[in-house]
């Protein structure tokens, strides 16, 4: 006997095959599931009152450039911390991935050279609104490569900014460490200063002329 469509829970003829073109022409007119993803990204962000996720729709058309901006010069990091100059070369490792998420590490080969491992330790520099959008419960060790790659510039130009991550032969962005000078070279410069500035060189005398012991 065949089904009663008024019956619950039985298919009615033909609405199964409707349902699916209704549901794929909904999907092509609003620009297939990438962007409704990008669009329920940025729901979710408005919501959270986090805006990071919706920085990488205004970071694509500049990647090329960025890209080869850090291709083209010399980082080197002022102080022990390196955190944010190993994410660099990470995403510049696997820049040519296409992958949504990708592993924190992972052997890549670059122009022919040996395969060799490269990872990246984003919980050391990034902050913790930034992890909500690099990282998904559901893929552990995995990050969102592209999102990733707007946390990196970002903090990249922070560091730039700050003189912690210098650019070598650079004027605006030199290594402020190297400028110092050493103590032998101050020393050779104390007497004429100490008198251009009135103050006794002797440490016992500057003590007597200012009255503190």
């Amino acid at each position: 006997m065949p089904a009663d469509p008024s019956e619950p829970g039985q298919p009615v003829e033909g609405v199964e095959e409707r349902t699916g073109r209704l549901v794929l022409k909904t999907l092509a007119d609003a620009g297939e599931i990438d962007a409704l993803a990008t669009a329920a990204e940025a729901v979710s962000a408005y919501h959270g009152n986090n805006y990071l996720p919706l920085l990488e729709r205004f970071y694509r058309s500049h990647r090329p450039v960025l890209f080869t901006l850090v291709d083209a010069i010399e980082l080197e990091a002022t102080s022990a911390d390196r955190s944010v100059l190993d994410a660099v070369e990470f995403i510049r490792a696997v820049r040519d991935r296409r992958s949504d998420w990708i592993p924190e590490t992972i052997t890549v080969e670059v122009d022919g050279q040996p395969p060799t491992t490269v990872s990246v330790d984003a919980d050391a520099f990034a902050s913790d609104a930034w992890h909500k959008v690099l990282r998904d419960k559901q893929r552990p060790g995995m990050l969102a490569r592209r999102h990733l790659e707007v946390c990196v510039f970002s903090y990249l130009a922070a560091e730039l900014r700050s003189g912690d991550i210098a650019v070598a032969g650079s004027d605006s962005y030199a290594n402020l460490h190297a400028q110092l000078m050493t103590w032998d070279e101050c020393q050779l410069l104390a007497a004429d200063f100490c008198a251009q500035a009135g103050i006794p060189i002797d440490a016992a005398a500057l003590v007597r002329t200012t009255g503190t012991s």
